[in-house]
């Protein structure tokens, strides 16, 4: 075998007779010099910079005794709460940049303003009507909204001075629906044909049929017909409420419709359209741009910008016809429509020439990417809150929403043990709650506290009158239970979210949030239950040590009237012969699950 060059080399080095040093030897003895010559590199170095930083002290001592002591004074030092301030300016100030103007600076109306219905310029018989169910008197959302909707009204209905669009953030149960019920009832009136006008969208089939008996409340006296499309028929016999016989002519002038069942009839309906829409309302606006409905909005827009053909013509693409100079395919100019009603038009039209979009909600997003998706045109904001409040974003994750809070509303921050449930009812029987809505995060929360509740107060003197209202019911049921509590036959109502919105029941007084909500606009619509129309209202939720923090992070960005209240409940509050109840409850409420969870299999 031979020996590598390497090795040979230094081999050839050793004084004769020696015997050979091993190649891995050699390495070694190599990286040791290598090491110490980087040592002593380094040391000198090390010298050479304490040497430089001696020099360098020496002269600035020499020069500090060369200046005078005189007019010495203390270095400022930065403020760290100015620049905590400056730099949370900065963020607002570019968050409000972001902003479109006309979100950005809203008109602000105060919650505490009223104003008699007769002095808004409404009609005679309006306001006579309003009287006969002991309305006199306007809450701050109607103050605002119904003067900027008459005056809209009373504008030409040209392309050209058409009204702008009108976005509207407002407590729940502020009155937000006869805010846009009244004007709009006000500017229809008056319409001799009937064309199908106005179109509200609304979330729930239980809010479509609330906004339209109101809509049918004020409409007496009136040629102004409503219908309700909630899905729960079939589409022909939906068709059959605002369509005659023939399928042509409009009997109804006024739409209430969720979202889904909209896109349905624009999709499937023969002769259907929005070319006469005067008012497009989008009601709990936030959850409808949240969620797809079918893609609603989409199909919605579209329908209102497709191309009209009126009186068998399509007004998009005339051909051989001399125009009117300056009518252009988007110019929205209809003057024969407009002064000779009773005439065709040969004026293209893209668009109806008035159409008003109004946005409602209690949680109003400020985010520019979801409202453009409503194709507002020239849009103001009108919000419901205490002038005094900034309204500046702070940057969190649900900085550009707008909240608002009944201003009659107590809130109350209940501290509460593991034992939730036991300290629940000892809070019903010791504050004396009625009329309350008791909201869980599912169905089967709801049941099951339901459930637990029943047990706990067996063969109690004076029984708790409970209800359930969850989606596991069948509407029958959902209906009969709202009945029960809305004539106050049922003094606590345990429910899921599904309660939580648009629904009315003006009796309730108390909301108890069992299970904390998940973010700021849950908790908004669950305890906008109550305190609506300027009554009183109080909400407790109750908070275990452990969601206190996400509880206090949900709610500190709320502007309120009344400071929120805080009390802690644990057992030694309650009493031991109720603690034996409860655990016999339980055993009891684990065994029926058991045999129902097994009986299934």
């Amino acid at each position: 075998m031979d020996v590598p060059m390497k090795e040979q080399e230094e081999n050839a080095r050793q004084p004769e007779g020696s015997e050979p040093v091993p190649a891995k030897e050699i390495a070694k003895q190599k990286t040791m010099e290598r090491l110490k010559k980087s040592a002593k590199m380094a040391e000198k170095l090390q010298r050479k910079r304490k040497t430089q930083e001696t020099d360098e002290t020496t002269d600035l001592l020499e020069e500090e005794q060369s200046v005078a002591d005189h007019d010495l004074v203390p270095l400022p030092q930065p403020n760290v709460e100015t620049l905590l301030h400056g730099q949370e300016d900065k963020k607002r100030t570019r968050s409000l940049q972001a902003l479109p103007d006309w979100i950005a600076n809203p008109t602000v109306v105060a919650p505490s303003t009223t104003v008699q219905f007769a002095e808004l310029g409404l009609s005679k018989r309006l306001v006579e009507l309003l009287a006969q169910n002991n309305i006199t008197q306007g809450f701050a959302v109607q103050a605002g909204v119904i003067p900027l909707l008459l005056q809209s009204s009373n504008k030409s209905i040209q392309r050209a001075h058409a009204p702008g669009d009108l976005c509207v953030s407002a407590a729940t149960g502020s009155g937000k629906t006869l805010a846009y019920v009244l004007p709009i009832i006000e500017c229809l009136r008056t319409c001799i044909v009937t064309r199908l006008r106005c179109a509200v969208v609304v979330p729930t089939k239980e809010l479509v049929v609330q906004v339209a008996k109101s809509f049918e409340q004020y409409c007496s006296g009136t040629k102004l017909r409503v219908c309700a499309l909630t899905g729960q028929r079939s589409l022909a016999f939906e068709q059959s409420l605002f369509l005659s016989p023939n399928g042509k002519d409009y009997i109804a002038d006024i739409m209430v419709t969720t979202p889904g069942r909209f896109v349905d009839h624009i999709r499937s309906t023969p002769n259907f359209t929005l070319q006469h829409l005067r008012y497009l309302v989008v009601d709990e606006a936030d959850r409808l741009l949240d969620q797809s409905f079918q893609g609603w909005v989409n199909a919605v827009m579209e329908e209102l910008e497709r191309p009209k053909v009126l009186q068998g013509i399509d007004m998009h693409g005339l051909s051989g016809i001399e125009r009117l100079p300056g009518a252009d395919s988007n110019s929205g100019c209809n003057i024969a429509s407009t002064y000779l009603p009773n005439m065709p038009t040969l004026l293209p039209q893209k668009t109806a020439p008035c159409l008003q979009k109004l946005v409602f909600s209690a949680t109003l997003t400020r985010n520019p990417a979801k409202i453009s998706a409503l194709r507002l045109v020239r849009p103001r904001l009108l919000v419901v809150q205490d002038p005094s409040v900034s309204m500046e974003p702070d940057g969190d994750e649900e900085d550009t929403v707008l909240f608002s809070l009944p201003a009659a509303l107590q809130e109350h921050h209940v501290g509460v043990t593991a034992e939730k449930p036991l300290l629940l009812y000892h809070l019903l029987r010791t504050q004396q709650l009625q009329n309350t809505l008791c909201f869980t995060k599912s169905n089967e929360s709801a049941a099951r506290l339901y459930r637990l509740l029943e047990l706990l107060d067996k063969g109690s003197s004076e029984p708790l009158r409970v209800g359930l209202f969850a989606g596991i019911l069948t509407r029958a049921d959902r209906r009969r239970i709202l009945t029960q509590f809305a004539e106050s036959n049922l003094q606590l109502l345990v429910c899921s979210d599904l309660m939580a919105r648009g629904v009315d029941l003006p009796s309730t007084e108390n909301v108890i949030n069992y299970d904390p909500p998940s973010g700021t606009r849950q908790y908004v619509h669950r305890i906008g239950r109550c305190a609506r129309a300027g009554r009183e209202g109080h909400a407790w939720t109750l908070v275990q040590d452990h969601e206190g923090f996400h509880f206090s992070s949900i709610v500190r960005r709320l502007t309120r009237t009344l400071p929120v209240q805080r009390m802690r409940l644990t057992l030694p509050n309650v009493d031991p012969v109720l603690v034996k109840k409860y655990d016999d409850a339980l055993s009891t409420l684990k065994s029926e699950v058991y045999e129902a969870k097994h009986a299934h299999n």
